[in-house]
């Protein structure tokens, strides 16, 4: 009883996802979900192929698609074609974190901090005086700076920093940012009053 119900269920779901997707107009996410559950842990299973290849007129132009179709290349063992799409969607001028992050991060973790420096300093709102959420801002610029400063990158991670400590919005962030510029210019004074 119990297998025929949870079948049974599974089924509905799926047809539910069908409708769903058959209606929408603006939700990516209906997409990637019917995608997901028909590939299971089969990321290259035609039936998840077929299915973006159906849609692949719809949802262009949503971030949420972009990056996770760019992801979806790395995932499929594919990374020069993730990679051209980033820089794509970069050079396009977008908006979207995201793609910065994760196409910076990959460099990073490749070990090519000066590539993954280009990046990272193309994100638009790192060249804004007073963006629109300066708490968000001063918290990926710490970030950044973070991961290349714990992979021994400490002199491209201080324009990171100091784009957080500039902002002076007061968060762990900002003030962690303003710390470690005093340490490394050996201002152990500001360091001892910032913390």
């Amino acid at each position: 009883w119990l297998k025929s119900e949870i079948g049974s269920s599974q089924e509905t779901y799926f047809r539910n996802l069908e409708q769903s997707l058959k209606y929408t107009h603006s939700s990516f996410s209906v997409l990637k979900e019917m995608h997901d559950w028909l590939t299971g842990q089969d990321k290259k299973s035609p039936e998840g192929k077929a299915i973006l290849e159906a849609n692949s007129h719809r949802f262009i132009g949503d971030p949420e698609r972009e990056s996770w179709m760019t992801a979806r290349q790395f995932q499929l063992g594919n990374p020069d074609e993730g990679i051209r799409q980033y820089k794509a969607a970069i050079n396009q001028g977008t908006t979207d974190w995201e793609q910065y992050e994760k196409l910076g991060t990959y460099y990073i973790l490749e070990g090519h901090y000066e590539e993954a420096m280009k990046v990272f300093k193309r994100f638009p709102e790192f060249h804004q005086k007073n963006p629109e959420n300066p708490i968000r801002i001063s918290n990926l610029a710490y970030n950044v700076g973070s991961l290349l400063f714990w992979r021994g990158a400490v002199q491209m991670a201080i324009p990171m920093y100091q784009i957080s400590a500039n902002l002076q919005t007061g968060s762990d962030a900002s003030l962690s940012s303003e710390l470690r510029l005093a340490m490394l210019d050996g201002d152990y004074r500001t360091a001892a009053k910032i913390s």
